[in-house]
């Protein structure tokens, strides 16, 4: 069942994510830039969730279920499809730092180390963000 609605709302917070990863690198708070780019992500792959009817869990690490999805017959987007691995990693990436850029004075990165991952996962984010969106808002969905 196909939410379209729900999922473009979600997808709207997902761009709000990014936008403020933006923001937040102009100000060089790189540890809030990484925190920004997994939640941006994050709630891209919500958004697709939420489009195609599937249920997931409360809880940040959506991965088991996306994978379950875009690997299915039934998934046809072959653009997704392509870029599943970039998917995949970018996210899985992030997720295993985002508790550490949220709460970066508990952690032993530096800002160096959350520069260099801010660096290596902004476009990927974006691109995923790219990707959903074209799914979500294709004509004739």
């Amino acid at each position: 069942m196909v939410n379209r609605d729900l999922a473009l709302r979600a997808l709207k917070d997902s761009e709000e994510w990014l936008l403020s990863a933006k923001e937040l690198d102009k100000a060089k708070v790189a540890s809030k830039v990484v925190y920004s780019l997994e939640m941006g992500v994050e709630m891209s792959l919500k958004a697709l969730l939420i489009y195609h009817g599937i249920d997931f869990p409360k809880s940040h690490n959506i991965l088991p279920v996306v994978a379950n999805l875009i690997s299915s017959s039934e998934f046809d987007d072959t653009e997704i499809k392509k870029y599943s691995n970039e998917i995949f990693s970018t996210f899985h990436a992030l997720l295993d730092i985002r508790s550490a850029g949220g709460y970066s004075y508990e952690s032993s990165f530096d800002n160096e180390f959350f520069l260099e991952k801010a660096n290596r996962y902004a476009d990927p984010a974006f691109h995923i963000f790219e990707l959903i969106r074209k799914h979500i808002t294709a004509v004739g969905k």
